[in-house]
């Protein structure tokens, strides 16, 4: 008995890995950036891309970058109103993890070499993947991303 509960758990490990390492490979290449919400609202950006490097998830992380053009709006002391485009490029570490459902995901940001670490849940098929995460100051993000 305990033998088939030891190779139950084996066939499950194995299955596991496998489905980490698909969700891995399904994610290499450019995806451009639908929908970025915060809290369900829309966060406005005027476009933005992650590129996933594809690795052997089970022996180290993989890399990648992001890169968003954010709209930038600010209000002079005269009252005036202006809006910029500021890009934002981050270099990415990524871990698939729980069957193929989460992310254990790092930003760098390449300006200031600050780090960010989130735990990801992530929804992947053929040509859309959802990525949500909580963000360093507890808000709910969500990006929706295409082929």
């Amino acid at each position: 008995m305990k033998r088939l509960f030891y190779f139950l758990g084996c066939i499950l490990f194995c299955f596991s890995c496998n489905k980490n390492q698909k969700t891995v490979d399904d994610l290499e290449g450019e995806w451009q950036i639908k929908k970025w919400q915060r809290n369900g609202n829309d966060v406005p950006f005027a476009k933005g891309t992650y590129y996933f490097d594809v690795c052997e998830n089970k022996k180290n992380d993989c890399a990648g970058q992001r890169s968003i053009d954010v709209v930038e709006s600010y209000i002079d002391l005269n009252g005036d109103s202006y809006s910029e485009i500021v890009t934002a490029n981050h270099s990415i570490k990524y871990n698939v993890s729980e069957l193929g459902k989460e992310m254990f995901l790092s930003l760098l940001i390449d300006s200031t070499s600050e780090i960010f670490t989130y735990d990801c849940d992530i929804l992947l098929d053929e040509n859309t993947f959802d990525l949500s995460f909580i963000n360093q100051v507890g808000d709910v993000e969500s990006f929706l991303l295409e082929r």
